[in-house]
Formats: structure tokens, C-alpha cells, sequence
């Protein structure tokens, strides 16, 4: 893999981040947070180095990304974006193992990756399964 990886705790790059991340939204008609929310979430967990942006970049250009928040003994994947070129390179694979390998040399025992959609978005669900988690259902969001 021909891919440099890039580790930022200050949040240095969260502003290049949260615009490819709308780009990206944009591009694949998905729902997720509004920058704004995801801002002023980071602004709380960035004080306490409770976040951390992963980069994967191909000849020093980003082709993805990933947002992890970390909370007690756990963490959180958050957030994320990728290239057509990305995607290529599997770079967010080579990112979620990278961030795997990092909690847990910092002492962290969980990892949540978030939702699955069986039939709308199969290639995420079986990647998550087959990282050998439990996979539960929650009550849902109500408004």
C-alpha cells in the first residue's frame, strides 16, 4: 500500500476535514451532522485530546479521512470521507485498522463503529460485521 498515514490531535485540520466531509455528503446523498454540530462537538473533545483526525493521503494528496472520538475506556468512529481514488487504495480500511491499532496501544478497550443498513448500504455493513463485533439494535432517534 503506497499510502502515508497522518495523525492530527490538535484539530489543525479539522476545517479541511469537515469540507470534504460536506463535499463528500453532497456527492453521495447521505444524511450526517451538519459541520456546525460536528464544530462545536469537536471544539469539547479537542480541549481534552479527546479527538483525533486519521489521514490517508497518495502522494501527499488526501484521498481519505477519519474523525474517532474517544470517551472513558472507548471510542467512537465518527466521522469519515473518501476519494474515488481512496477507495481504490482501500485507504479506509488501511484508516480503521491504523486507528484500531492506535487505541489500543493508548490503553482504550472499545471500539464503536456505528450503524449498519443491511439494504442500503451492504458493502459498509459487511465490512463492519466482519470486523467481528456484536451488532445490537437501539431504540431509535425521535424527535
Amino acid at each position: 500500500c503506497n499510502l502515508e498515514i497522518v495523525e492530527d490531535w490538535t484539530g489543525s485540520t479539522g476545517k479541511a476535514f469537515l469540507q470534504q466531509y460536506d463535499i463528500d455528503k453532497s456527492i453521495k446523498k447521505y444524511y450526517g451532522r451538519s459541520p456546525r454540530f460536528i464544530a462545536a462537538e469537536l471544539a469539547l473533545a479537542l480541549r481534552s485530546r479527546e479527538a483525533v483526525f486519521i489521514w490517508a493521503c497518495e502522494n501527499k494528496v488526501p484521498v481519505a479521512s477519519i474523525l474517532i472520538l474517544m470517551h472513558g475506556n472507548s471510542a467512537t468512529y465518527r466521522l469519515s470521507w473518501t476519494t474515488d481514488e481512496g477507495r481504490k487504495a482501500n485507504a479506509h480500511n488501511v484508516l480503521l485498522w491504523y486507528a484500531i491499532k492506535l487505541l489500543k496501544s493508548k490503553g482504550y478497550a472499545y471500539l464503536d463503529l456505528g450503524g449498519i443498513e443491511p439494504h442500503a448500504a451492504e458493502g459498509l455493513t459487511t465490512f463492519k460485521s466482519g470486523m467481528g463485533g456484536d451488532v445490537f439494535k437501539l431504540m431509535g432517534v425521535f424527535s
